[in-house]
C-alpha cells in the first residue's frame, strides 16, 4: 500500500488486496464464547489457526491494522471492502474487551497463549550458556496469567525468554488503537492509545517516567556508546522471573533499561499522530 502511494501503480493496489485475504485467513473473526471473556479480532501465526500470534520482544503487530486501513482509505469501493471493515472492526472490539483488564492502569495486555504450544526454533539467542527456553518454562509463564478456559490464558505481560522489556509490544497495540480510532471515528480507541503512551511516561506502578529528561523520577538507561540522552525510551518494564506483573530493577543494565531506538521511535509516533490534528 505504501508503494501503490508512492507510485498509484495499480498493480500493488491489486497485491495489496490479495495479501489482505491472508492476513484475514489468520484472524478469529467469531467470538470464543468458550473462554471467560469471549474475545475475538486476534490474530494467528498462520491461516492453520494452530498458534495465536504473540510477541516478545519487538513487535510489529499493528501492521495488519495498518495494511487494512490504507486499502480501505484508498479503495472503498473494492468488493472486499467491507470484509476489510468487519477484520478492522473485530480487532477494535479486542482492543475494547482486553482495555479494562489491569485496573487502574488500562494497559493492554500482551496475547493469548495456550499451554503446551510453542515454537522456539526462530527465538534469536545470545550466549550458549544461558540455555534455550523449554516447554516447562513456557507452560509456567502461561499459567500466571488470567485463566480464559481450558488450556488458555491471557498474559498481562508477554511470555518472554532471554530478552524482557515489553514497550515495543505495547506501543504496536497503542498504534493500532489510533489507526483505528481514525478509522473507526471511534475517539475511545484514542484513549486507549493515549493510555499506553501515559504508562510509559509516568502513569505506572513506579510513579516514575521512564523517558530520560522528561517528566519527574526519571531512571538513568544503560547506552553503552551514547551514554544518558534526553528523549531516549528504554526497552521498557519488564516481568520478574515467571511472573505476570509490572517490575524494574534499580540496577542500570540490558535489556529493559537499554536505549532502543525502536521504543523512541514508537514514542515519537504516538506524539507525531496525537499532535496531527
Amino acid at each position: 500500500m505504501n508503494l501503490y502511494r508512492l507510485t498509484k501503480e495499480p498493480s500493488y493496489l491489486d497485491s495489496a488486496v490479495k495479501y489482505a485475504r491472508v492476513v484475514m485467513d489468520c484472524q478469529q473473526i467469531k467470538r470464543r464464547t468458550d473462554w471467560s471473556i469471549p474475545l475475538h479480532g486476534f490474530f494467528y501465526e498462520s491461516r492453520k489457526k494452530k498458534r495465536i500470534l504473540a510477541y516478545f520482544h519487538k513487535s510489529d503487530e499493528q501492521m495488519m491494522i495498518e495494511g487494512l486501513s490504507m486499502l480501505l482509505t484508498d479503495a472503498p469501493s473494492n468488493p472486499d471492502a467491507s470484509l476489510w471493515k468487519a477484520s478492522c472492526q473485530a480487532y477494535a472490539d479486542y482492543l475494547h474487551d482486553i482495555a479494562n483488564v489491569m485496573k487502574p492502569y488500562g494497559i493492554l495486555p500482551s496475547a493469548v497463549y495456550e499451554l503446551n504450544n510453542a515454537d522456539f526454533s526462530g527465538i534469536y539467542h545470545e550466549g550458549e550458556r544461558v540455555g534455550m527456553p523449554s516447554m516447562e518454562e513456557y507452560n509456567a509463564e502461561v499459567k500466571n496469567g488470567i485463566h480464559l478456559g481450558g488450556d488458555f490464558y491471557l498474559r498481562r505481560y508477554p511470555v518472554a525468554y532471554q530478552f524482557r522489556g515489553f514497550y515495543d509490544v505495547l506501543m504496536a497495540k497503542a498504534k493500532a488503537a489510533l489507526i483505528l480510532s481514525d478509522l473507526l471515528k471511534d475517539k475511545s480507541l484514542k484513549d486507549i492509545g493515549t493510555r499506553q503512551l501515559e504508562y510509559i511516561v509516568g502513569y505506572n506502578p513506579f510513579a516514575m517516567s521512564t523517558i530520560y529528561g522528561d517528566g519527574y523520577d526519571y531512571p538513568p538507561l544503560y547506552g553503552g556508546y551514547a551514554g544518558d540522552v534526553v528523549g531516549a525510551v528504554p526497552v521498557g518494564i519488564e516481568t520478574f522471573e515467571n511472573d505476570d506483573e509490572p517490575y524494574m530493577p534499580m540496577q542500570v543494565n540490558a535489556t529493559y533499561k537499554e536505549i532502543w531506538t525502536r521504543t523512541t521511535g514508537d514514542v515519537i509516533w504516538m506524539l507525531s499522530k496525537l499532535f496531527e490534528n
